[in-house]
């Protein structure tokens, strides 16, 4: 079976979701505004990368892709 990989909607939204989910308002702040700037993606990284909450973001993101699989898993199973 093959798994279709995450489309780049889908990885903003992970990454929207875990920035929502931060009490720390400043990285919040800054991580929401990073997403809405030209190449949200390597902003995100970038400010990830050099906070305190990277591995809290890289289990964050494996949750995300493990409910992705089980999705595409669900959903070949029902057709």
């Amino acid at each position: 079976m093959r798994i279709e990989p995450m489309h780049s909607i889908h990885s903003y939204a992970v990454m929207e979701s875990f920035a929502d989910q931060l009490e720390v308002d400043g990285l919040k702040k800054k991580l929401l505004a990073a997403l809405n700037r030209p190449k949200p993606f390597r902003n995100f990284n970038y400010l990830i990368h050099q906070s305190d909450f990277r591995q809290e973001w890289f289990d964050f993101r494996q949750d995300k892709n493990v409910e992705w699989v089980r999705e595409q898993i669900s959903d070949r199973i029902d057709m």
